[in-house]
């Protein structure tokens, strides 16, 4: 069954399109361990970008093979003739702010090796513990874990992972069935990535909006199972005939347990949305079955109370094609629990939902999400989304554009930015600051007022000739200015220190009554602060001339 993942805690409920992973009975293949790999892995790391001078390393069932290192366009090569498969993979880089990162990937086979965040979450979806880098820096202990990755458990785990990054709001059409063993190309030089690269950069981009890692990601999908057992009538089930269910049709691709299929409603989902061939199972898994297996799922074989959450779905009418200019139709959506739906846009240049209520904003694709975030007595719905076209007020479908816009990187307080970003339609793109007590935006010069994080967003609006383009967001640090250290003068010091010679004597040396230690600017600072001897009447001193004043003092004699 395919793991369906919420984030309940966090307020969000992953799309439902992707839940479960076909099981059907059938048994996986598992990749022959006990022979050496006959051949070289040509792989390729990258995060929307090529990853350049990256370490690769590999750890494998048997053998041992040299770390290598990426190239300009992060290609990779190792023999692994002389080692075992399979091989957990391990790209160790500097990303652009100098900041350590590493990505994870699986080689099961030689050939090609792609090492991105999607093949990251990957190997953390497979992970027992939910941590991609725990399989490889604790190899030695989990080769039958790692063995024990075959066909099936790789597939359920990359739906899994594109899942979670629909629940992102990042298309994954583009990705490949294997997203692990699949070529694509890079970004790098004056090279442009494919589409599968585009993807990358979609989430570089997501994660960074969110102020957040890839590893929170990961702790995410991992802490999104499922906390309470759902099911359709709110009582809990037979567990033991839901154990032998899931013994029959889905341990070949789950293993023994599989903690997200506790929610009853959506494994009727997905068997009847046939996602990855889970329709072969209508016949035998019906919503008291399914409830059964929640149960199994919650509890095991243990004793059970008497009351679960009740499941519930949402009915959510697909919006038709619009166009600009024609008032659309009041969204309609409602759920089996009857608890109210919110209905949200995820591209809000193009159209946004208020009160159910749609407005059209410009030309392009629009896409709606509809939810129900469950109460203490109905678990969360399943999400439900929609896209359609919004035409130009002539009813012309526009052709789409995208907006280009590189992070400007972390930036200091007082430094004026220039941002730049591009629209493949040649339009010109408009910049809007999200936090304005960090930053503002006036045409495309940046302002940075306060130390914190700033968020840009890009838009390109459209026009008679192209669709509003999608929002693009780069987020950054900004740090307080580095404090200058001035150049201390002991002779600006000295004429100075003529304001002083009242209570500290005017010899240079023998009669002078400073403090011992004045000769340190923290000294004189400290005993302004404190009024001592009435010297908070020099507070108007700046931090030079207070510097220039403990070099006189360190060599009064000049």
């Amino acid at each position: 069954m395919k793991n369906f993942r919420q984030r309940i805690t966090l307020g969000f409920a992953v799309t439902a399109a992707a839940t479960l992973v076909a099981c059907g009975g059938g048994g996986g293949s598992t990749v022959a361990t006990g022979t050496p790999a006959p051949s070289l892995i040509n792989g390729l790391a990258a995060t929307g970008l090529a990853i350049d001078n990256g370490q690769v390393s590999l750890k494998c069932i048997s053998g041992q093979v040299n770390p290598v290192s990426t190239n300009a366009d992060g290609s990779f090569t190792v023999d692994v003739s002389q080692v075992t498969l399979p091989c957990v993979a391990r790209v160790d880089f500097n990303d652009s702010t100098g900041a350590a990162k590493k990505l994870h990937s699986l080689a099961r086979t030689a050939g090609t090796l792609n090492i991105t965040q999607v093949t990251d979450l990957v190997v953390a979806n497979l992970s027992s513990t939910g941590v991609a880098d725990d399989v490889f820096a604790q190899f030695e202990s989990r080769h039958a874990e790692v063995e024990g990755y075959d066909d099936d458990r790789v597939r359920t785990a990359t739906e899994r992972t594109k899942t979670h990054l629909e629940s992102k709001g990042i298309s994954t059409a583009s990705l490949p069935t294997d997203v692990i063993a699949t070529r694509f190309r890079a970004k790098h030089d004056q090279e442009d990535g494919d589409e599968h690269d585009r993807v990358l950069d979609d989430i570089e981009a997501k994660i960074e909006s969110e102020h957040r890692s890839l590893d929170d990601w990961e702790q995410e999908m991992h802490d999104g199972d499922e906390r309470d057992l759902s099911t359709t009538t709110g009582q809990v089930g037979d567990a033991a005939l839901g154990k032998a269910a899931w013994d029959a049709s889905c341990s070949s691709c789950h293993g023994v347990r599989e903690s997200d299929a506790k929610n009853a409603a959506k494994i009727l989902e997905a068997i009847r949305k046939n996602e990855g061939g889970m329709g072969v199972l209508a016949t035998s898994v019906n919503q008291s079955m399914a409830n059964n297996i929640a149960t199994y799922m919650m509890y095991g074989l243990s004793s059970t109370p008497v009351a679960a959450l009740t499941s519930q779905t949402i009915s959510f009418t697909a919006p038709a094609d619009q166009t600009l200019g024609v008032t659309p139709a009041a969204l309609s959506a409602s759920t089996t629990s009857g608890l109210p739906v919110t209905i949200s846009s995820t591209t809000p240049v193009v159209c946004s939902v208020s009160n159910n209520i749609l407005t059209l904003n410009a030309a392009g694709s629009c896409g709606v999400t509809a939810s129900q975030a469950g109460n203490t007595t109905y678990s969360a719905a399943p999400n439900v989304s929609y896209s359609f076209t919004v035409a130009s007020a002539a009813g012309v479908v526009l052709p789409a554009q995208t907006i280009t816009f590189a992070s400007p990187g972390a930036q200091a307080v007082g430094t004026p930015v220039t941002l730049t970003a591009t629209s493949s339609s040649g339009l010109a793109v408009t910049f809007a600051s999200t936090t304005l007590p960090v930053c503002t935006v006036s045409g495309n010069t940046l302002t940075l007022l306060s130390a914190g994080t700033c968020n840009v967003n890009a838009d390109q609006a459209g026009d008679t000739g192209f669709a509003a383009a999608a929002s693009v967001s780069q987020s950054f640090a900004v740090t307080s200015p580095v404090p200058v250290t001035p150049v201390a003068s002991a002779t600006s010091g000295k004429t100075l220190y003529a304001n002083c010679s009242g209570c500290h004597g005017v010899a240079a040396s023998g009669g002078m009554n400073v403090l011992a230690g004045a000769n340190s600017a923290s000294t004189i600072q400290s005993a302004i602060n404190l009024n001592r001897g009435g010297m908070g009447m020099f507070s108007n001193l700046s931090t030079q001339n207070i510097a220039d004043l403990a070099a006189y003092l360190a060599t009064p004699t000049i």
